[in-house]
């Protein structure tokens, strides 16, 4: 019976309680996450209740009108333009989805200031030729790196 109750009262909560925004970010993992902590703690002066990098999570209380919100703010690895990037999901509890927007607002601001523009994804003509470089490179290097076998090949040729 509990069970239902807290079901319906999920169910009949505001859609502005319940909202949940994403961004993706084309940074490193480490770089995100040092700015959304600092921008959380420091910028936002938002107490940090929990906090677990290796899961990329953390949980804060954020405080409007003398009230406190429960907020989360989670990072997810992923590729974003073909680089290696970040999913952050930000979620404000009790709160407008207006505030989760100005949070990423400034988390994009504070990365740029902090760490300059993101990577650029490798565009398809410059991977290809990038990839056919490092395949030539790395028969170089295996060849280069037996000289012995080189010689039994080439003196083989000549047989």
């Amino acid at each position: 019976m509990r069970t239902f109750v807290l079901i319906l009262a999920f169910m009949s909560l505001p859609t502005s309680v319940l909202a949940r925004s994403k961004h993706e970010y084309s940074y490193p993992f480490s770089r995100v996450w040092n700015a959304s902590v600092r921008l959380v703690r420091v910028d936002l002066a938002c107490p940090i209740t929990e906090k677990d990098k290796e899961d990329g999570y953390f949980l804060f209380d954020y405080k409007h009108a003398g009230q406190s919100h429960s907020g989360s703010v989670e990072l997810i690895r992923t590729r974003v333009d073909g680089v290696d990037g970040v999913q952050v999901v930000i979620q404000v509890v009790g709160m407008p989805r207006f505030i989760e927007r100005m949070i990423f607002t400034r988390l994009t601001r504070k990365l740029a200031e902090d760490y300059g523009q993101p990577l650029q994804p490798i565009k398809k003509e410059e991977r290809k030729t990038f990839n056919s470089e490092k395949q030539v490179e790395k028969r170089d290097s295996k060849t280069k790196s037996n000289p012995q076998k080189n010689r039994e090949t080439s003196s083989k040729k000549g047989d």
